[in-house]
């Protein structure tokens, strides 16, 4: 009985020495570098690729560093909304879904208004960005972003829903019989 007690023990050690040793802990890959540059977010490539940011823009509309940082700023806080608003879609989804063969007209009526004001909320805040952005230019950048680019000012700058969100996959804009 006193040796059956030891061999889950040195089971136990063998297994932890195996794990611990420089072999195993090589597999796990090196201890990341806190001083290395971490991966950009989501977020930072965004902001990196958006029209201020390219540096032909940039220098054709003379874009200062400060006003491209409020509009970096402005955009962030954009986005941070963004994967909530997202959420708050497909729930609303969700729930016209489950109503929308249903019986009562009222509460396909109530789940079609919140639908709406889920859809509509995201680009109201996305159109509020695009007035900030170019409330940030001054006269003559308006004017040159306008000669320039007058495609820009006419179309939405993020996608409001991704392929990913689930909402509206690519490639199936026909579905059903």
């Amino acid at each position: 009985m006193h040796l059956e007690l030891k061999k889950p023990v040195v089971l136990m050690l063998a297994i932890a020495l195996v794990c611990t040793s420089p072999l195993a802990l090589a597999a796990q890959g090196p201890e990341p570098d806190p001083e290395a540059p971490s991966e950009p977010s989501k977020h930072e490539k965004l902001i990196a690729r958006i029209w201020w940011n390219q540096p032909k823009k940039v220098s054709e509309l003379q874009l200062s560093d400060t006003q491209r940082s409020k509009m970096d700023d402005l955009l962030l806080a954009y986005l941070e909304h963004r994967e909530q608003d997202l959420e708050v879609q497909r729930e609303a989804f969700s729930k016209f879904g489950a109503v929308l063969t249903g019986d009562d007209e009222s509460v396909v009526e109530q789940r079609s208004k919140a639908l709406t004001d889920a859809m509509s909320s995201p680009l109201r805040r996305q159109v509020d960005l695009m007035i900030e952005v170019v409330d940030l230019l001054t006269p003559e950048q308006r004017a040159g972003l306008a000669s320039r680019y007058p495609k820009l000012l006419s179309r939405m700058w993020i996608r409001s829903v991704t392929p990913r969100s689930g909402l509206l996959p690519r490639g199936r804009g026909k579905q059903g019989g």
